[in-house]
């Protein structure tokens, strides 16, 4: 699958200059750092939110971190929950599930990274399989996170 055709077209949009790199198949976002062979802490990973009423929001931050629940709800001003694997293919339908990158602006949705984030020279993210990685560096990734909100949401691992 590669790059799903919508990331492209995001990327293409915004002038995002990028690389791919490609890796065994993976399961996770831990795994494909490793096995792409880069520091966890590079790979953005993105995690699909709901409210439960049908409202969407798409958490960015790195692999080695562990989204807080409880802060994203209390920035949203709302409970939110990990999205079902149903709606990760209802929302992101030229991507692989588990594999979402982190543009969530590219598929309508709302998102918020975790400020660590900006403090990363150059940031890996799934590109819509699970064997592509997608290379940027941090003044890529701001553009690509340029109507996105960020704040602290997660820790280290």
């Amino acid at each position: 699958m590669a790059v799903a055709i919508t990331l492209k077209q995001f990327l293409s949009n915004r002038n995002v200059a990028y690389e791919t790199l490609l890796h065994e198949y993976t399961q996770s976002a831990l795994e494909s750092a490793s096995k792409a062979h880069i520091p966890g802490d590079r790979l953005a990973k993105a995690v699909l939110l709901t409210s439960g009423s049908g409202q969407f929001v798409l958490a960015v931050l790195p692999a080695t971190h562990l989204l807080e629940m409880d802060k994203i709800s209390e920035y949203l001003g709302m409970d939110v929950y990990l999205a079902s694997e149903d709606d990760m293919a209802e929302l992101f339908t030229d991507c692989a599930i588990g594999a979402i990158p982190p543009a969530g602006k590219a598929y309508g949705l709302k998102t918020v990274w975790d400020d660590s984030l900006s403090r990363i020279d150059d940031i890996y993210f799934e590109g819509g399989d699970h064997n592509t990685l997608v290379h940027v560096n941090k003044d890529a990734f701001l553009r690509i996170m340029a109507d996105s909100e960020h704040t602290i949401l997660s820790h280290h691992l």
